[in-house]
């Protein structure tokens, strides 16, 4: 008698294993929810990461909730916040991406660069829905102030007339390349900059800032320095 016992305890352990070990199924495009990015971290430095070769392996890492895995995660990243000048890859259901070991792909991150990225499931043909944009940034960071460049700005460009009540300000590091601990960023009505900022001192590289409302039919000028030491 305890050796039936025995065997069918065995049994059922060989069953409990066998049974855990199938694998989630395909999901459906009805399945398909945004996915959660977990790393790096939001506003994160990853430090100065590869100039040449392949990305850091497994640098982008997402979860995905439902008892199911896509067909393919496709990945966009990008400077540029609209994704203007995307790259893009793609995994066999796997949450990390670029995968361990792969030689593909050889993309490089740019030193003291701002990049966004987002991630989607896709099966059947069908996307699902992006997750929420992740902002990290590339080293190194500055050693000294004496190393810090001024900012260049890129838009709006000068004398552009925009439409909207808002701005958007984007601007990027200054040669030689470095990460400041954020910008001071100057907006006036004043083009000698003796009146009221409009903005004011932002804690994170960050090369994007979107204005309060302005004033309609008015000039602006702007400028930006960036931050070390507090100063």
């Amino acid at each position: 008698m305890a050796k039936k016992l025995v065997l069918a305890a065995a049994l059922f352990c060989i069953t409990f294993v066998l049974g855990a070990c199938d694998p989630p199924p395909t999901c459906t495009p009805g399945d398909l929810v945004p996915p959660t990015i977990t790393s790096p971290g939001h506003y994160s430095n990853v430090g100065t990461g590869p100039t040449i070769g392949s990305m850091t392996p497994e640098l982008l890492q997402w979860d995905f909730a439902p008892d199911c895995v896509p067909e393919h995660f496709k990945i966009l990243f990008s400077p540029d916040r609209s994704f203007g000048f995307a790259r893009g890859g793609m995994t066999d259901g796997e949450t990390v991406w670029p995968p361990s070991g792969a030689t593909y792909p050889e993309m490089a991150l740019e030193p003291a660069t701002e990049y966004f990225w987002k991630v989607r499931g896709w099966t059947q043909g069908v996307n699902g829905p992006d997750s929420s944009t992740r902002v990290f940034f590339t080293g190194p960071l500055c050693a000294s102030a004496a190393e810090m460049g001024a900012p260049e700005l890129l838009s709006p460009d000068p004398g552009e007339v925009i439409s909207d009540l808002f701005a958007e300000l984007h601007y990027q590091v200054g040669e030689p390349a470095c990460l400041p601990e954020g910008y001071f960023v100057d907006l006036q009505t004043d083009s000698m900059f003796s009146g009221t900022n409009l903005l004011g001192e932002f804690s994170i590289p960050g090369t994007y800032v979107i204005t309060d409302e302005l004033m309609d039919c008015s000039t602006y000028y702007w400028r930006v320095a960036p931050i070390f030491g507090g100063v």
